[in-house]
């Protein structure tokens, strides 16, 4: 029988903003219990630096501090899959994920950053998701999303990177 909670989830992951809103609470959860140390980045309307914006950049979810002086930049997405085998993003967003990690490389030139993205598949309603780097998308396919410029990547063959939320 369907319980509340699960219609709930339904309807929302139907529309980008509260899907986007509910991938970034099943990833704080998971951070919350994973004992990493992590901070939220506001996501306010008016909460991108103009410095930033001079990069074409965009804000990410989360910044993990992996050591003194590396970070993990991360972004919840909670997106259909294809059935959990491959995950795809426009060029133009990706685009604004390597604005990002540029920016941060030159105003913090003594540190390392890598962009991943947590990705939970909406055929898994938040249940299970994926790590992705920025990078993979480097050899990544070519295609379109909403008529957009894409790059798809495969989500197969990683069984021991797939974990519970």
């Amino acid at each position: 029988m369907l319980d509340l909670d699960e219609m709930r989830r339904a309807l929302r992951k139907q529309y980008s903003i509260t899907a986007g809103q509910d991938g970034e609470n099943y990833a704080s959860k998971w951070l919350e219990k994973s004992k990493w140390k992590f901070e939220c980045v506001e996501q306010g309307t008016n909460a991108l630096s103009a410095n930033l914006k001079s990069y074409g950049g965009k804000r990410p979810d989360f910044i993990i501090e992996a050591d003194d002086s590396s970070y993990i930049i991360l972004d919840a997405k909670y997106h259909s899959t294809d059935g959990c085998t491959s995950f795809t993003l426009t060029d133009c967003e990706i685009g604004k994920y390597r604005a990002l990690q540029q920016f941060l490389k030159n105003a913090y030139s003594d540190c390392t950053f890598e962009v991943v993205f947590m990705v939970f598949p909406k055929e898994k309603n938040g249940d299970e998701f994926t790590f992705v780097s920025l990078d993979e998308f480097d050899k990544g396919e070519c295609t379109t999303l909403a008529s957009k410029e894409a790059t798809k990547i495969s989500l197969l063959n990683r069984d021991d990177l797939w974990f519970k939320s």
